[in-house]
């Protein structure tokens, strides 16, 4: 197997952000130039079923494969306008009911299509006022509504499940929410939408309403710069997987930037020429549409996954009466499942946490928390102690003898509990002892 070791971060990123990731392997490759199942004529867009084959839509041969990562295909299509053929497909995602949805860029429209070729249309019109121009690729938000790069409108397109309605976002331009020929998109696990806005030669980010987005890169070779960026996808942990075309290789960048590469130009496994699709499967495995060599390309992660931490892990208040409430506060990292035990027990969300517990009976209370994940070391454990102060109570408070006459004295004794501080009032003043103590009072003249 070869060894792809990716470019350090760029400089300014890495003072703010770690490497996305540290280290690919090239896994396997198939397809050469042609025709037949498992030849490829301009492989443009990939996609990942949730049977793990890779569906991969063929520009030159206008048709969709369907194949495993062994190069064993199926395909459907054919050049035309017809439901079920094609001019020119670009990008593709899978929906939530297994659909394949595909950007149909010369016919100006999307299809969905079951595996065997079974297709309906999509071009905008209605219900937009102005149709689709050239949408180069498409994905699906959490709510079932569907993203598509509207690539020579400038904008973003998101309509419901059933293509009835649809909203937009985005002109042309460079700053952020305006885009110049935005190409790959992708959803991440908040519902942000990930853009390659490809002739801005960057990725923004945005809120899939598109009231706010963020952005990285710009042109250049260096580690978190594009050339004409093609398209993106998003790994488990949010990381941002970008097809960086013209620079021949991949980037992993986090959303703040942050980026590490693999690839160069050639045609040896691991190298590239002109990468214009990617996506991530199931295992975090990135697989590249090797455009311009004509092949699909697979690599795994193979660095070390990430240790178990507890980042923190508090009470807030650790001390209270009996009866009051207590909240629990955790923060964790890389775990995938965490229980609790001591005075409390269960399954807690392994990322962050809040829970509020009712303390009933004073003593002193411990909470631990116990992950796990598949790092190094792969497990932590934290505990917290919260006391429950028992009630103040005056056992016993009297005076002896308690009628006498003036100019004679009583004694004062008292008694208490869990008291920390006893202050005297009336016809005596002052502090007392706050466990128990004994004063003499000479009273004068006569009275109570």
């Amino acid at each position: 197997m070869r060894r792809l070791r990716p470019v350090a971060c760029a400089a300014l990123a890495a003072m703010t952000s770690i490497c996305a990731h540290a280290d690919y392997e090239f896994v396997s490759s198939f397809g050469s130039f042609g025709s037949a199942n498992g030849q490829f004529d301009a492989p443009r867009g990939i996609a990942v079923n949730a049977s793990g084959d890779i569906v991969i839509a063929e520009s030159g041969n206008d048709r969709v494969q369907i194949c495993d990562d062994q190069g064993n295909c199926s395909s459907f299509g054919g050049t035309g306008t017809l439901s079920g053929e094609f001019d020119r497909p670009r990008g593709l995602a899978i929906d939530t009911d297994g659909k394949i949805l595909i950007a149909d860029r010369g016919n100006e429209r999307i299809q969905r299509c079951d595996e065997s070729g079974s297709c309906s249309d999509f071009d905008g019109s209605p219900p937009l006022s102005t149709p689709l121009n050239s949408p180069r690729d498409v994905d699906q938000l959490s709510d079932g509504r569907i993203v598509i790069s509207d690539t020579n409108n400038d904008r973003i397109v998101i309509c419901d499940s059933t293509l009835a309605t649809c909203t937009t976002f985005g002109t042309p331009g460079s700053q952020l929410g305006q885009f110049n020929e935005p190409t790959g998109v992708a959803v991440d696990s908040q519902d942000r939408i990930v853009i390659s806005d490809r002739a801005n030669h960057r990725i923004q980010i945005c809120d899939n309403d598109g009231s706010t987005c963020s952005s990285f890169g710009g042109l250049g070779s260096q580690s978190g710069q594009f050339d004409l960026p093609a398209d993106v996808a998003v790994d488990s942990s949010d990381n941002v997987v970008v097809a960086d075309r013209f620079n021949d290789r991949i980037q992993i960048c986090t959303q703040a930037g942050a980026c590490s590469s693999l690839g160069s130009f050639g045609t040896e496994n691991g190298q590239f020429n002109a990468p214009w699709g990617v996506d991530v499967d199931a295992a975090d495995r990135i697989i590249v549409v090797d455009s311009d060599n004509d092949r699909i390309q697979i690599f795994a992660d193979t660095s070390s996954p990430p240790a178990v931490s507890i980042d923190s892990f508090g009470a807030t208040p650790d001390s209270l009466s009996e009866g009051q409430s207590t909240t629990l506060e955790w923060s964790v990292s890389n775990a995938t499942s965490c229980i609790a035990s001591g005075d409390w027990s269960g399954s807690k969300n392994a990322s962050s946490g809040s829970e509020q517990v009712t303390l009933s009976t004073a003593g002193s209370y411990t909470f631990n928390l116990d992950c796990t994940g598949e790092g190094e070391p792969d497990s932590a454990s934290a505990g917290v102690s919260v006391s429950v102060i028992p009630p103040v109570s005056i056992v016993s408070f009297s005076a002896t003898p308690d009628s006498l006459g003036e100019g004679e004295a009583t004694t004062l004794e008292w008694s208490v509990s869990n008291a920390t501080s006893c202050t005297a009032s009336g016809d005596w003043s002052g502090s007392k002892n706050a466990s128990s103590g004994r004063e003499q009072v000479t009273l004068s003249p006569a009275g109570s």
